[in-house]
């Protein structure tokens, strides 16, 4: 055993600042200066002068891209779209004009499989509920007088529409209610009677009597109205015989 640790004490001044342990010795042998560790080199100058010219000579300002932050570019006015563009555009168009109420919603960060189950439900209140791309919507709103909801399609923005052919107004409140369980498509705003209004106008729309109640209560109050014009007509005839009637029953009675 002392030969043991005789031979580590002289094994440890090459190991300095290393722990040994050995199977056969119950001692733990430290060494007794500590390690000096080396600075790093620095690069010689055919490696710095290879740095230097992979740098970046100029930073990029914005992530948009020069198509975008450039002032001086043009369009090209002879630029012809895809064809299945001008097939989806022209779908678009034909669905607005079809549809007697169109629903604009706002489409966040989902799943596709929550947003299909939510796509099912406005389905089941008759409407087609459809995702255009924004080169879409542009060939389709540009010659039209839709062409303001051009904003609400761009970049960072997702839309979806819902069109409803003969549906009702009311079916509104039945989409605000899905709305609630559905946060992540937020109703903007909807075209009735080629008339855009906005969510509060849909609203007060929807909670509207239907046709026939607004029909019969015209009616009643027109009928009110010459009911009593012509009860105040023959006020004063209707005073007039009852006087006289009156008069001549008093002078028959006294002859």
């Amino acid at each position: 055993m002392a030969l043991i640790c005789k031979n580590l004490e002289q094994i440890s001044s090459r190991t300095v600042g290393y722990k040994l342990w050995s199977p056969n010795c119950c001692h733990q042998v430290r060494g007794k200066k500590k390690l000096t560790l080396r600075s790093p080199q620095f690069p010689v100058y055919e490696k710095k002068l290879l740095l230097a010219a992979c740098e970046p000579i100029m930073k990029r300002v914005s992530d948009y891209p020069t198509s975008i932050t450039c002032p001086n570019l043009k369009s090209d006015e002879n630029f012809e779209p895809h064809p299945y563009v001008k097939i989806l555009a022209d779908e678009f168009k034909s669905n607005l004009d079809k549809s007697t109420l169109t629903i604009f919603y706002h489409v966040n960060s989902i799943d596709d499989l929550t947003y299909k189950e939510n796509k099912n439900l406005i389905m089941r209140l008759g409407f087609k509920v459809e995702i255009y791309g924004n080169d879409v919507a542009e060939l389709a709103l540009k010659s039209t007088r839709y062409r303001p909801l051009l904003k609400f399609y761009s970049r960072s923005v997702k839309t979806a529409v819902a069109f409803g052919d003969n549906v009702s107004i009311s079916k509104v409140n039945n989409l605000l209610k899905l709305e609630r369980s559905a946060p992540f498509m937020i109703l903007m705003f909807g075209i009735y009677e080629n008339q855009v209004l906005r969510k509060n106008e849909l609203k007060e729309l929807a909670n509207l009597p239907g046709l026939p109640i607004l029909h019969a209560q015209l009616v009643h109050t027109l009928n009110s109205f010459a009911s009593s014009l012509s009860s105040t007509l023959d006020y004063h005839g209707k005073q007039l015989s009852l006087s006289l009637e009156t008069y001549s029953k008093s002078k028959s009675d006294k002859s």
